[in-house]
């Protein structure tokens, strides 16, 4: 079992004929098959079928980018703690350099993200599909008049790269065993730019995290693309101006992922639940 997994103390419910003394066993070959499978249960450190999160004690993990960290993370840790008040969280950066052991192991229970690809060994599933906005410092010229292609692309852009370059994406950090993550947003700004036969948007600053790009936006002038969720809560800290943009974006889909062969059964469902529920009430 992972280090960080979780270990769920429940009540023994026992039949009255069992208390009477009057329970007869099985045979052999009838109980293995359920003899094998609690084994299994026991050997991946799986919850019991009656897992109560209100009375559950041990541990959970999860990772994600510091997109998730801002727009998703602190709604669910507060359900997940509000439902298991008994439960210890641990909360991991996504981009770690042993994160893919950490799902593997299941350390980490849920590793939330947008991915392009996934492997075999991994589940995944939907948690909220996201879209993207521009944004600009307070006074910017963008902020005046119709935003246009021309316009847009002429001034110099903020991009957010996860592994900086190909020698670190070829380390592994999250391309390891058939993982692959998408760590730009600006597709739709190529496309436009495509499309209508202008320049390339101007990369003015490449940031390795989203979290950078706020300050970034307010102290350069210039323009950036990203997550409107997250977008939105940088706008009430910095003096910023969330834009549409003039093209049709793609819809970016965040899931979650974790490995199979470390599924909790019942632990993974009510994660999901508090997970999806959080994220339609924010």
């Amino acid at each position: 079992m992972g280090k960080g997994g979780a270990i769920f103390r429940h009540n023994e419910h026992r039949g009255s004929s069992a208390r009477q003394g009057i329970f007869q066993p099985p045979g052999a070959l009838e109980i293995s098959p359920f003899i094998t499978e609690a084994l299994a249960l026991v050997e991946r450190g799986l919850a019991p079928p009656l897992f109560d999160p209100a009375t559950a004690q041990g541990s959970i993990g999860i990772a994600g980018s510091d997109y998730v960290l801002t727009a998703v993370i602190p709604s669910f840790v507060a359900a997940l703690h509000a439902s298991a008040p008994g439960i210890n969280i641990h909360i991991f950066p996504v981009n770690r350099f042993d994160m893919i052991t950490k799902v593997d192991h299941g350390e980490v229970d849920l590793a939330i993200g947008w991915f392009e690809s996934v492997p075999e060994r991994f589940d995944r599933c939907l948690v909220i599909e996201e879209s993207e906005i521009l944004v600009v410092a307070r006074g910017h010229e963008l902020t005046a008049g119709k935003i246009t292609a021309e316009r847009l692309l002429a001034v110099p852009h903020i991009v957010v790269d996860y592994t900086g370059t190909d020698e670190v994406e070829d380390m592994g950090v999250l391309t390891e065993r058939g993982l692959a993550r998408r760590v730009r947003m600006e597709r739709g700004l190529q496309e436009l730019s495509e499309r209508e036969n202008l320049l390339e948007p101007r990369i003015g600053i490449v940031a390795p995290s989203f979290h950078l790009v706020p300050q970034l936006v307010v102290q350069t002038g210039m323009v950036a693309t990203l997550p409107r969720r997250f977008a939105e809560r940088a706008a009430q800290h910095y003096d910023l101006v969330l834009l549409e943009p003039p093209y049709e974006y793609p819809v970016i889909p965040v899931e979650a992922i974790w490995n199979k062969g470390a599924t909790r059964g019942a632990v993974h469902k009510w994660m999901l639940d508090v997970l999806k529920r959080s994220v339609i009430a924010t």
